[in-house]
């Protein structure tokens, strides 16, 4: 979920920011609660690993109900985690709150260069899922796409991975996008 994005967007259209200003102290406890982080009866850890510098996620939480990639620092929430510090920042800055919105700004920076280092799976030309130990999954899902979803700076270097959206051995199949790329082992139609 990314109220202080949602929010935020929504102001852009219709001009008013208020809600975006009331709302600031909440998107800050929702942000800082997930960077704390909890762990899920099944074990897993879920928020900010600061070794990694990003934030891992069970692989069937994001909206999935069955993930093909692993459980670790996934393109979906690290996305939107960069998109709550974006915002958070942008409304901090423009309620005045100078030392906020450049505390936000060094955290989504900082998670920005994260992403594109760690979730860029340069032989997919994909932005991919990777495990607890930092190692890639094969497997490319729609969930790559979501640095894009969020208007992400992404320079001509991640143009490759809209290649995959509408191609046959990629998402696209006769009934709609498949989650994973079709040409994943063992996938079926």
């Amino acid at each position: 979920c990314w109220p202080a994005w949602g929010a935020l967007e929504r102001a852009k259209v219709t001009g008013n920011f208020a809600l975006c200003e009331k709302l600031l102290g909440d998107f800050v406890k929702n942000y800082e609660a997930w960077e704390k982080g909890w762990t899920s009866r099944r074990g897993f850890y879920t928020g900010y690993v600061s070794g990694q510098g990003l934030f891992h996620q069970t692989g069937d939480r994001e909206g999935t109900e069955h993930a093909l990639s692993p459980d670790g620092a996934r393109p979906m929430v690290n996305s939107a985690m960069w998109a709550e510090a974006t915002a958070i920042s942008r409304i901090a800055a423009r309620k005045g709150d100078v030392a906020l919105a450049k505390r936000f700004a060094a955290k989504a920076d900082a998670l920005e260069r994260r992403i594109k280092e760690s979730l860029w799976h340069e032989g997919k030309r994909f932005f991919t899922a990777a495990d607890t130990n930092g190692v890639h999954s094969s497997v490319c899902e729609l969930h790559g796409y979501a640095p894009f979803y969020f208007a992400m700076p992404l320079g001509r270097e991640y143009a490759a991975a809209w290649e995959p959206l509408m191609s046959d051995k990629g998402f696209f199949a006769p009934v709609g996008l498949t989650f994973p790329t079709r040409d994943t082992p063992g996938f079926t139609v």
